[in-house]
């Protein structure tokens, strides 16, 4: 349990706080993808089940050290459980950070718009200037608009697993005593 406390713990609020500061001073922004936004959610809330679980696994240490408890009540599948979830939740948030799904929030297209206005004044003001990339839209630099749209399906799919990760969660803490765990 010390072990926990001293590494697990430290390292999730590092994993938290270095999180955020990464994405405020990094041109992905916190709330300008999708993305960057559900892997705050992800690091967050395994951050807040940590810490939760943290008390359930020091009652499990003390049980376990008891040398007149029978073996039966040391033997818990609680810890594999949490460390296969907290496992799934580390691969999404990685799978997250190398594929960079789902695109722009509506605040991060909101912002584009202010930059793209700010370093063409000449546009802003509501005169057309041409210029040689428009000549050749071949030679245009692709951006994050010109991708396809994100199919319905993702979404969907996104939603659902969040739901029921939630629903998971909020069943386990609510429940998870009355089973004797």
């Amino acid at each position: 349990a010390p072990a926990a406390w001293f590494v697990l713990v430290p390292l999730a609020h590092a994993s938290l706080l270095s999180g955020i500061a990464l994405s405020l001073g990094s041109t992905w922004g916190l709330f300008r993808h999708y993305w960057v936004a559900v892997k705050l959610v992800i690091t967050a809330f395994a951050t807040v089940i940590l810490l939760i679980y943290m008390g359930t696994f020091r009652e499990m240490a003390g049980v376990a050290a008891d040398p007149v408890v029978a073996l039966g009540l040391v033997r818990n599948p609680s810890p594999m459980v949490h460390s296969i979830l907290a496992l799934v939740l580390l691969i999404a948030a990685t799978v997250l950070a190398v594929y960079k799904p789902l695109g722009m929030t509506a605040y991060g297209h909101r912002r584009e718009a202010e930059r793209r206005q700010l370093s063409h004044p000449v546009l802003a003001q509501g005169r057309r200037v041409s210029t040689p990339v428009e000549a050749e839209p071949a030679l245009m630099a692709p951006t994050c608009n010109s991708r396809t749209p994100t199919p319905r399906w993702v979404y969907v799919s996104w939603i659902l697993a969040v739901a029921f990760l939630v629903a998971f969660f909020a069943f386990h803490l609510l429940f998870g005593r009355v089973a004797g765990h």
